[in-house]
């Protein structure tokens, strides 16, 4: 079914005449009666029906949804800032605005969603780190009528409240898979995230190549820090390494610059390979292959959810596939990326 959007760019209007015409509210703006007319046959041609929630916003709410993120990711992979904008524009597309809070913890998440937030909003996002001490607060919220979606990495949340998570054990397999078609035997592993070091294994398994338990290593967390830490650690240890599969790209530039200041020429390197597919990897020293973790496709899918929620459907959690990143840190010939599924 066509939207509105794309019914403006059929005719050559805006998206807020069509709009505007659609809902029968004009308002202060003006249209010439054969643009109407235009639009309406349009309209009534492609079968479009106005959506429930949007209908509702035209009937007097605020036309806003609150959007409540516990930032995540690490300094400079700009995950949070995607997700943000990706969310407001698709919120945008379809008329409403969006209502932004950050927090941390159970109590500042109850503060800021007050009686007051709950009567300016006509749908509810949660984002970044999950917080399951929540779920029975956004299911009383849900049975009052308001529409809620979650953001989280997990495939899964509390079963009546739908995700928009992505795969994390297909995140390890990938990183795993590709350094084995690369030729790599001896893979390292810096990793924090149970799931994503499931799909990994699995990786080595079906191919038949052994795991080294000395090189796998469990990192504090996601940041710069750690991974130099983790990698001067594998170092001293002297066991020998093709490559590093690691849970960020801010740990998998770790390795690269730690090796490099140790005199490894960029060609000599071992096989690297991080996660997210964030600015960091794209200008590290030497250019990082990672692993999608689709935030934008992520927060468009949220939107989406809202809106047939609001059509009265039945939603599910979904776990959108992530995609290879193939660059310099395992094939030093690339100048350009590409993408493998």
């Amino acid at each position: 079914m066509a939207t509105l959007k794309e019914i403006a760019a059929d005719l050559g209007v805006s998206h807020t005449v069509v709009s505007c015409v659609a809902s029968g509210r004009m308002g202060t703006t003006r249209v010439s009666e054969a643009t109407r007319q235009a639009i309406l046959a349009r309209i009534e041609q492609v079968g479009f029906q106005p959506n429930r929630l949007a209908l509702a916003l035209k009937g007097g709410k605020k036309g806003y949804v609150g959007v409540f993120l516990h930032k995540h990711g690490t300094y400079g992979s700009e995950m949070n800032e995607e997700f943000i904008t990706a969310i407001s524009d698709s919120l945008a597309e379809r008329s409403l605005g969006l209502w932004l809070r950050f927090f941390t913890c159970e109590k500042e998440f109850l503060q800021a969603c007050s009686t007051r937030l709950l009567q300016e909003i006509d749908g509810l996002v949660l984002a970044g780190i999950p917080h399951p001490e929540l779920f029975g607060k956004l299911r009383s919220l849900q049975e009052s009528g308001l529409p809620i979606v979650c953001a989280f990495p997990q495939a899964k949340t509390a079963p009546e409240i739908p995700n928009v998570g992505v795969d994390l054990e297909h995140q390890g397999w990938l990183a795993g898979n590709h350094l084995i078609e690369c030729g790599c035997r001896r893979i390292a592993r810096f990793h924090c995230h149970p799931s994503r070091q499931i799909g990994f294994l699995r990786s080595l398994e079906s191919a038949g190549v052994p795991c080294h338990e000395a090189l796998m290593r469990v990192v504090n967390g996601f940041t710069y820090e750690d991974g130099l830490i983790a990698i001067d650690e594998l170092v001293r240890s002297d066991m020998k390494f093709d490559a590093v599969s690691a849970d960020s790209d801010a740990l998998a530039s770790a390795v690269v610059h730690y090796m490099l200041r140790k005199g490894y020429s960029s060609e000599n390197l071992p096989k690297i390979v991080g996660n997210d597919d964030s600015p960091i990897a794209q200008h590290c020293a030497v250019r990082l292959t990672s692993v999608t973790s689709e935030i934008r496709l992520r927060a468009h899918s949220v939107v989406k959810l809202l809106f047939e929620i609001g059509d009265k459907k039945n939603v599910e959690s979904i776990a959108i596939r992530p995609k290879l990143v193939v660059r310099e840190s395992t094939d030093p010939s690339l100048t350009g990326s590409w993408f493998r599924g």
